[in-house]
């Protein structure tokens, strides 16, 4: 099966944004088996070892952008693209995406 997510970046600043980083996260929601959400369950709830349910990734795809490769000007919207193929078993999913200057955080 394909599925393809398309991100709308939009710069309601003043200032231009200059994305240099981003990623794709494709995450398989069903089918689970009951002892995989009673283990899920235990590790946000019982056990407190993560904060939100850690659904098992398929794919997780890391992007980056030369130097004003991807700028967002006031106002303007920018958009980008990823396709996923994922196995007809796979019935629900949630994708995330991320994206952020590393070039600015590094500073």
């Amino acid at each position: 099966m394909h599925i393809a997510v398309t991100a709308t970046l939009y710069n309601s600043s003043r200032v231009n944004v200059e994305f240099r980083d981003g990623a794709f996260t494709l995450q398989q929601i069903a089918p689970v088996s009951d002892e995989e959400i009673e283990d899920l369950y235990a590790q946000v709830f019982v056990e407190r070892e993560q904060e939100y349910l850690q659904w098992a990734t398929l794919d997780d795809t890391q992007r980056t952008w030369g130097e004003d490769e991807l700028v967002v000007e006031p106002g303007e919207s920018e958009t980008e693209t990823y396709e996923f193929i994922v196995s007809r078993d796979v019935e629900s999913v949630v994708i995330t995406t991320h994206f952020y200057n590393s070039r600015v955080l590094g500073k």
